[in-house]
């Protein structure tokens, strides 16, 4: 993940809009926990932490535009009833025949359009490095 994940949440640019930028922050530390996101670095931030373990980051390519990173919040927000059933029931998903037959199917149709779309510059919400060894 990028600086710009966060920045490109629905949530996070309501709130910046409205100037309340310490709920905009919170916004984006809950959906980075939620994703378990550690770090949210440029590819030059990342230059430099690789640096200091004697790699030389080759390349860069950013990925996950603004519309990507939103239907993902969006679909966060569909996913709160398997949520609550890995409460009652500790599984994820408690009829996974259905999930197979009927949401994966769905969500593909949706989401791959969304998939193949490129950023602009380097501004995507997730950042794919390639470093070497020096």
């Amino acid at each position: 993940p990028t600086p710009y994940l966060t920045k490109y949440l629905w949530g996070y640019q309501l709130f910046a809009s409205y100037k309340l930028y310490g709920l905009a922050n919170a916004y984006g530390r809950f959906f980075n926990s939620l994703f378990k996101h550690y770090n949210l670095y440029n590819h030059k931030q990342w230059d430099v932490i690789l640096n200091k373990y004697s790699l030389k980051l080759k390349k860069h390519q950013y990925y996950h535009t603004q519309k990507m990173i939103q239907m993902h919040e969006f679909l966060a927000y569909l996913a709160i009833p398997y949520g609550i059933s890995k409460i009652i029931f500790k599984y994820w998903v408690v009829f996974p025949i259905f999930r197979k037959i009927f949401v994966v199917p769905w969500l593909k149709k949706i989401l791959y359009p969304y998939y193949l779309m490129n950023v602009e510059k380097d501004q995507g919400g997730s950042v794919l490095l390639v470093a070497q060894k020096v």
